[in-house]
């Protein structure tokens, strides 16, 4: 496989479902309810079938986004890089996309990236990974991102970064986990 044919998957991932926040609680320190939990643990079991091996993940800081990552963190390799990056929590679908961009160019050591993060980043962050023309990836997403959904895609390794170049592989969604 020569240099240009080498491709980034990625995995976005939105955190499973929160409980409200108590009476004097900060948003970032939500943590997941009964059925977050499960939905996670359905992802995680769903994901142990797929290929997908990523070595960084990128993780939100808060609460939700954690405690989603160590429910599904048996589903991924041992090895990969954890980081917890804090502008995940309240940062634009930009600082997302950007992310991904810095492990997406020709000279990128990753083969597998996985963000675990919010919504409506990570929705838009998917929508803007995908051409207007590819009509499987725009159904797919049709009804919104929703919690604990798995997006993977593929993305050609490219200096100019990955809008718009990506190929759904596929979504992974508590309805069908």
């Amino acid at each position: 496989m020569s240099e240009n044919d080498k491709t980034l998957t990625i995995g976005l991932l939105r955190h499973a479902h929160a409980g409200w926040s108590l009476p004097g609680q900060r948003d970032f320190d939500r943590t997941l309810n009964a059925e977050g939990r499960a939905e996670a643990q359905r992802l995680a079991a769903r994901l142990a079938d797929h290929a997908f091996r990523p070595s960084h993940v990128y993780c939100s800081p808060a609460a939700r986004c954690v405690e989603t990552f160590e429910l599904v963190r048996s589903a991924l390799p041992a090895n990969a890089e954890i980081i917890f990056h804090p502008p995940l929590y309240s940062s634009s679908s930009d600082t997302y996309l950007d992310l991904l961009d810095t492990h997406a160019g020709p000279g990128s050591a990753a083969s597998a990236i996985l963000l675990i993060g919010h919504n409506p980043m990570i929705g838009e962050t998917a929508e803007a990974l995908f051409s207007r023309d590819d009509t499987s990836a725009r159904q797919a997403l049709e009804t919104g991102f929703p919690t604990a959904g798995l997006l993977l895609a593929a993305c050609p390794l490219s200096a100019t970064g990955i809008r718009g170049t990506a190929t759904l592989s596929a979504f992974l969604t508590p309805s069908n986990s």
